[in-house]
């Protein structure tokens, strides 16, 4: 199975929640537990389209390192896809891939969890 990402990791939200004195988590680090979780799955190939907000962007290696650590066969760009030619581009990457299954996710804050691969 191939996994597939494309997440525009910021800060800025239209929806706040209100979480009386805990201050609202760091959406990088949302994003790579998100990514910690899905790494025990044993894919094919990664593909992680990823751009960084201005407040991340001095952050950039170490997501890099840390995807890199995560997935063996990963593809990581640094930015997400936006318009149908990246889209397009993509997709024929993706579909080169000998996989009939691809899991795709365009959140950045959702978790895998299962009790038995």
């Amino acid at each position: 199975m191939i996994l597939f990402v494309n997440v525009f990791i910021t800060k800025n939200f239209a929806t706040q929640y209100l979480r009386g004195l805990l201050l609202p988590p760091d959406r990088l680090d949302v994003f790579k537990y998100s990514l910690a979780s899905l790494s025990v799955i044993p894919w094919s190939k990664v593909f992680i389209y990823a751009q960084l907000d201005e407040c991340y962007l001095d952050r950039s290696n170490e997501l890099k390192e840390y995807i890199n650590s995560l997935f063996k066969n990963v593809v990581y760009r640094t930015q997400r896809l936006d318009k149908q030619s990246k889209w397009k581009a993509a997709m024929e990457e993706v579909f080169a891939v000998e996989d009939e299954l691809v899991w795709f996710t365009c959140n950045d804050d959702h978790i895998f969890i299962d009790y038995n691969l």
